[in-house]
């Protein structure tokens, strides 16, 4: 590939094929890209590196101070999302007229409005849809989005419960599929199939990753699981990685400091450690040391689970998710193989779970080939392939 200083100028691996050939070329519009953190921001950040095996991908990302520089990214200049929707729409327009693109992919739905009049470029837009980008309520959001979104060629869900929310509340009734967030196993396994370890914590201890917001349940599950085990289990400790969603505009911030005064409330400043965000290698030593990932999410009237790619990571790492089957979470959670799913609420049976994983009671057998046939990106990237040559098919039969 030859780029030109500012990346404009780009000589490929081949023209355009609406029926989408070997070599494509996808424009990824994603409001949710690293160095911001979160799930969301992971799962664009593997499409961009996964699909560009073969293809040729490019990405309008929001303003980041200190990313890595790629000339296949082009970063708005002014933070804040109104100033990425201006740029997002300028710069594709400007991409489209000097490269041929076969098909356009939102990251969430929160962009559809922009790729709505990008389609007028482009044969084929796409974009991948979560639970919340569904669900939030904001009646300008959802007049927008919605609307945008029915223009769409084809949507992508990240599970079954997304795509029902879709079809109820928007009415979608084009092309989609479900393709849950993946994961690369060998991050978390050795050479020879090893699990990665290093010095996590000097105690046992119970682990949860994520972004801090009500739906994850944490202070619920310290009121009515941890005091119990910290009584029962002196050895036990509970670690969350994570912090408030500061950057996500979905999300509101202050749980943390909710979480820590429910802590201290509870008497277990000494056994619960909020440790904040941690860098990668640091998430895969908890994930591999722990005894288990607990998910206790609770339904909410706005705002939804829509995966839990966590729970795919624990199963990759050899350590079973005990959770709450809300939202797309039983996706995530091979029942009985991976972990368990309880009813939401059902704090006794979670408890049970629990008390049979650290007393060696219950044994889960995180199969290796078994999630790689299902997560890992080897097999997802070949999905997302079948959808857009559906996608542009159907365009050009149209």
């Amino acid at each position: 590939m030859n780029f030109s200083d500012r990346g404009l100028k780009y000589q490929g691996q081949g023209t355009r094929d609406h029926n989408l050939g070997c070599t494509k070329r996808v424009l990824l519009v994603t409001w949710n890209f690293p160095p911001k953190k979160g799930g969301m921001e992971n799962l664009n950040y593997d499409i961009f590196i996964h699909l560009s095996n073969g293809n040729d991908v490019f990405v309008i990302a929001p303003h980041a101070r200190k990313a890595i520089m790629d000339p296949r990214v082009f970063r708005a200049p002014i933070k804040g999302i109104i100033p990425f929707f201006f740029y997002a729409l300028i710069k594709g327009m400007l991409l489209c007229a000097r490269l041929d693109f076969n098909v356009i992919l939102g990251g969430s739905l929160i962009v559809t409005p922009i790729l709505y009049i990008l389609r007028f470029f482009v044969p084929c837009v796409t974009a991948y849809a979560h639970g919340l980008d569904i669900i939030y309520a904001n009646r300008i959001y959802q007049l927008f989005v919605r609307a945008a979104t029915m223009r769409m060629n084809g949507i992508i869900c990240n599970s079954r419960h997304t795509l029902s929310l879709l079809r109820d509340r928007f009415g979608y009734q084009a092309i989609t599929c479900v393709i849950p967030p993946g994961i690369s196993i060998d991050k978390y396994r050795g050479r020879h199939g090893e699990i990665f370890k290093g010095a996590a914590h000097d105690r046992r201890f119970i682990l949860s990753i994520g972004r801090l917001t009500d739906r994850k349940g944490l202070i619920e599950f310290l009121e009515n699981c941890f005091t119990r085990l910290a009584t029962e289990f002196p050895d036990l400790d509970f670690i969350i990685a994570g912090d408030d969603p500061v950057e996500a505009v979905y999300h509101g911030v202050g749980y943390r400091d909710r979480l820590t005064r429910a802590t201290e409330r509870l008497g277990l400043t000494d056994r619960v450690h909020l440790l904040g965000w941690v860098d990668e290698d640091k998430k895969k030593q908890l994930l591999a040391t722990c005894e288990c990932f607990v998910f206790p999410v609770l339904p909410a009237r706005f705002d939804v689970e829509g995966f839990g790619i966590v729970a795919i990571e624990a199963a990759a790492s050899g350590r079973p998710t005990i959770a709450f089957n809300s939202g797309g979470v039983g996706d995530a959670v091979i029942e009985g193989r991976t972990g368990a799913l309880l009813a939401p609420g059902d704090y006794d049976g979670m408890l049970d779970v629990i008390h049979s994983v650290l007393e060696n009671r219950m044994k889960y057998n995180c199969e290796l080939s078994e999630i790689r046939k299902q997560f890992d990106w080897e097999f997802l990237a070949r999905k997302y392939h079948v959808f857009f040559t559906q996608c542009c098919q159907k365009f050009n039969n149209a």
